[in-house]
């Protein structure tokens, strides 16, 4: 008799449009985790928690977001809990390309950096 399938550790996320939402999800070890999983397991994905929606909020432009954080242990359930506030975006005002070396002589080089 085959077991029941194992439903993956509970997540909720607040405070994140759709898109981050989505990118924070793929990048948590978390996600991953199967509800029964070991106790030492669960906590130690959810202490790489932080970091990883850090890094999963950066390619939006968010570099400084506001992270609580929650882990409990209900009905043989695990859940995890996030409220993120990504804060503002970092705004590229300008940008300074130049070309030293050899390539400062091939017209194609320069005409990209143009």
């Amino acid at each position: 008799m085959a077991g029941a399938a194992v439903e993956p550790v509970t997540l909720r996320i607040a405070g994140l449009n759709e898109a981050l939402e989505r990118n924070v999800r793929a990048m948590l070890t978390m996600a991953r985790q199967p509800s029964d999983a070991r106790k030492d397991i669960i906590e130690l994905a959810a202490k790489r928690a932080t970091d990883e929606i850090r890094t999963a909020l950066q390619p939006f432009g968010y570099y400084r977001p506001r992270i609580q954080s929650s882990l409990s242990h209900k009905d043989n359930r695990w859940v995890a809990e996030y409220r993120i506030d990504p804060g503002p975006p970092m705004v590229i005002a300008r940008v300074d390309v130049r070309l030293e070396g050899e390539a400062n002589q091939e017209p194609e080089m320069r005409a990209r950096v143009e």
